[in-house]
């Protein structure tokens, strides 16, 4: 069996099994590498009554013990003299150069290994820095414009909201976290769930970080991935709360996506630009957070446990390759989240925070508002 992985399990096991009752047979199959969760890997695991493997295996790896241990063992040279004499090393290294943008497919198609090794995508010594980093001083003047991102509970089991904030200095182009709040969905409706959050976020937003919200335009940045008539709502919410609040007649900006609907898409090839953006600040060590920083919550231990979540859901958010649809015919799927640990949403709202901001300060259709 080629590629013996991809096979549909039904068929394996309706069609090729049955074929070892009969005298003399044997089953020889090689594949790459899918996963611990995929049905060859778990047949490999199979033992007898007497403890003995059902299979005997054979398994070629090409990224060495201690380049396992690193942030990036998919870019190991150092077997490449083991490749038989079809597959020179100079060959090898043009193919890890070409997908180094996909570690894990290029771990899997040429370091032979499949397990998901690596915990991040995002630099965990940047991200550690990210955390040591003391609180960003002065927030009086340090920019025009105040940046809210929501990623709003769907209502589903284990759904939660995420909600941040910040702004871009202009002139040290640092990004500055000033709070970050997820939450689980409570008993009640998802509509009134995010209400109650955005209201206590926004709340705190003005009194912990009022010099640096007052007088500044507010962009709002609602994901709306699930319904558009569910991200106008929110949009409206906080609008309202931020007028109920401040006082002041401050103006606000939606951001709408590239057809201008309101709200923005959490696509796998945006989440891919929001991935990319978020590692050049990461890795030029241009994020911090405010020393007000806030959430929902005005308990100071809750404000450090916020902290830490988003942290720890950055540690964790990485891009999964999964089988698709259809095992054996339909490409592998992949997608971006770090849901294999648990919530994801504060830092996906990050994400988008930081990405729209960006973009607010890129897009053509945005430059009357940056005056």
């Amino acid at each position: 069996m080629e590629e013996a992985a991809r096979i549909i399990p039904m068929f394996f096991f309706e069609v090729i099994v049955p074929l070892l009752g009969v005298e003399n047979t044997t089953i020889l199959g090689i594949t790459t590498p899918m996963g611990t969760q995929n049905f060859y890997h778990k047949l490999l695991q199979l033992r007898g009554s007497k403890g003995e493997k059902i299979f005997r295996t054979l398994v070629i790896e090409r990224i060495c013990a201690k380049c396992k241990l690193t942030d990036h063992p998919e870019l190991c040279t150092h077997l490449l003299s083991q490749n038989p004499s079809w597959k020179p090393a100079d060959a090898a290294e043009k193919v890890m150069r070409i997908m180094e943008c996909a570690p894990e497919l290029l771990a899997r198609e040429v370091g032979g290994v499949g397990d998901a090794y690596r915990k991040s995508d995002f630099d965990i010594v940047a991200i550690n820095n990210w955390a040591a980093r003391p609180g960003y001083p002065s927030l009086r003047h340090a920019a025009k414009h105040f940046i809210i991102a929501l990623d709003p509970t769907g209502g589903g089991e284990h759904s939660e909201i995420g909600i941040t904030c910040g702004f871009l200095d202009p002139v040290s182009n640092v990004f500055v976290v000033c709070g970050a709040h997820g939450e689980l969905l409570s008993r009640s409706s998802p509509y009134e769930h995010n209400r109650r959050v955005i209201t206590e976020f926004i709340k705190n937003m003005y009194k912990h970080c009022s010099e640096a919200v007052t007088a500044t335009t507010i962009v709002t940045i609602v994901e709306a991935q699930m319904s558009r008539v569910q991200a106008v709502d929110e949009m409206a919410i906080i609008k309202a709360c931020c007028q109920t609040v401040s006082r002041t007649g401050q103006s606000f900006v939606q951001m709408h996506n590239e057809k201008g609907e309101p709200g923005v898409s959490t696509t796998f090839s945006k989440k891919c630009e929001m991935v990319e953006v978020c590692r050049k600040f990461l890795d030029d060590g241009r994020l911090y957070f405010s020393q007000s920083f806030f959430c929902a919550s005005p308990k100071e231990e809750e404000r450090m446990e916020q902290r830490k979540k988003l942290l720890t859901q950055a540690a964790v958010f990485k891009l999964h390759v999964d089988e698709g649809r259809d095992p054996g015919f339909s490409a592998p799927r992949m997608s971006w989240h770090g849901k294999h640990e648990g919530p994801d949403d504060t830092f996906m709202s990050f994400l988008m925070l930081l990405y729209h901001t960006v973009q607010f300060f890129m897009r053509p259709e945005y430059a009357p508002f940056r005056r």
